[in-house]
């Protein structure tokens, strides 16, 4: 008996580091379920996910036109979502709340997982990593509207993960299997959050290095498979051929969020309680009241023109290539709303990644001041991070400091965007540093 206390004991002991953020995010559900007295069943987007799965076979032409809020994913969410959509929606309600959590669980062991195979030995820098991205309001958010995100985010890591580990092993031949499972986790991903579609281009074209390489043998094979995956995880789509024209029409055409800035009064987020845009592009674009047209077109290019660019960089590896697109995303994209952080900030976490020294008891540490100073650059990144986890939405503001809704929505909005510069030009010292170093 004592033997197995002794076994538990030095589990929980070795992997504390990842034990207190998997409790932290659970805490957040909990909280999410108590404060609204176990009545879970108003998540804004959960009726959009249990209508299309309840509709996708059986009226699929209700998918992307009598659905509210609206169904903007592919087709293939919808159809495993229809597992869920057999029960009561009472009943479905608590089975997907839990679903979010397992998710949001196997995401931080994956996320771990990352990290050692990126070299962080260091089990008090991993749990500064995870300590920073498993806490927040926005988490909390995820679990009141019944989110996506953390299934999304799960598959991201999933993916970014095994690429590494397949790296390392340094595989000169086409690993057909590998390379479909890939594909295979990237596109179902792509599949929940379409407006991400430009990292699927970063990885179909990973291994060129030059304009020859486009049409070689083995990335002939890719494209294959990518057509294939694609085709077999959207087959209703051949069955009702509108769904495509229903996505393409009504899906992506969801996404107009900028509005008018004279319309953000104080009573209107507070009755609305509405996702910000808090990306900078879209910022300029909503205080000059730039076309919703015109603003799309000019984001969607800066957004593909970096995307070619980062596809170019043949030296750059693909995890870094996909954390440089979710930055770029941060300033330029339409689609960033408050709430989907949760996805882009944990991904740029992994550029912060570098030659940790490693420490043997990280729980006895003596010189904390060393540690900050060696650490500085990974520790303002995590801080930035949090922040922006923590960051409450400008409604909940007004309601625990009143006096805010006499500050103009102007100056409240861009306040995300400060962290987001902060956290670029750390991440620019912490390259000129290792640049310097190394020459």
């Amino acid at each position: 008996m004592n033997i197995e206390r002794i076994k538990i004991f030095k589990f929980i002991k070795d992997n504390v580091y990842i034990i207190i953020p998997i409790l932290c995010l659970s805490f957040w559900m909990l909280i999410s379920i108590i404060k609204d007295n176990f009545y879970i069943y108003d998540g804004v987007d959960f009726p959009s996910f249990y209508y299309s799965g309840k509709y996708i076979y059986t009226n699929p032409e209700l998918v992307y036109t009598s659905i509210s809020p609206p169904y903007f994913y592919l087709p293939s969410f919808a159809s495993i979502f229809s597992i869920i959509s057999i029960f009561e929606y009472n009943t479905a309600t608590w089975i997907y709340i839990f679903i979010i959590l397992i998710f949001g669980i196997l995401y931080l062991r994956e996320f771990n997982k990352l990290l050692v195979i990126k070299g962080v030995s260091n089990k008090l820098n991993r749990f500064i990593f995870l300590i920073a991205i498993s806490n927040g309001i926005i988490l909390l958010q995820n679990f009141d509207f019944l989110q996506t995100k953390f299934i999304t985010l799960f598959l991201i890591i999933l993916f970014l993960r095994r690429e590494i580990q397949y790296r390392k092993n340094i595989k000169d031949q086409f690993d057909t299997k590998f390379v479909f499972t890939q594909l295979f986790i990237l596109t179902f991903a792509i599949g929940m959050f379409p407006q991400f579609a430009f990292i699927v281009l970063i990885y179909l074209f990973k291994d060129i290095s030059n304009i020859k390489d486009i049409i070689n043998r083995s990335q002939l094979k890719i494209y294959g498979l990518f057509i294939v995956i694609l085709a077999v995880q959207n087959f209703i789509v051949f069955v009702f051929p509108n769904l495509l024209l229903d996505f393409l029409t009504k899906g992506i055409g969801f996404y107009n969020r900028v509005g008018n800035i004279s319309d953000f009064t104080p009573s209107w987020i507070l009755l609305q309680k509405s996702s910000f845009s808090v990306s900078l592009f879209p910022y300029f674009a909503l205080i000059f009241s730039i076309e919703e047209l015109w603003f799309t077109l000019i984001s969607i290019t800066i957004m593909m023109l970096i995307t070619i660019y980062l596809i170019s960089k043949y030296d750059i590896k693909i995890e870094e290539k996909f954390a440089y697109f979710f930055l770029a995303t941060l300033f330029f994209s339409i689609f960033v709303v408050q709430t989907i952080i949760i996805i882009l900030l944990p991904v740029i976490l992994i550029l912060f990644i570098y030659d940790f020294k490693k420490i043997d008891n990280y729980l006895n540490l003596k010189n904390y001041g060393n540690y900050i100073k060696t650490n500085i650059y990974f520790l303002i990144a995590a801080l930035c991070i949090s922040a922006s986890f923590l960051m409450p939405t400008i409604d909940l503001v007004y309601r625990i400091l009143p006096f805010t809704m006499d500050i103009p929505i102007q100056l409240l909005l861009p306040i995300p965007i400060f962290i987001y510069v902060i956290l670029v030009i750390d991440l620019y010292l912490m390259i000129r540093k290792r640049r310097n170093k190394n020459k």
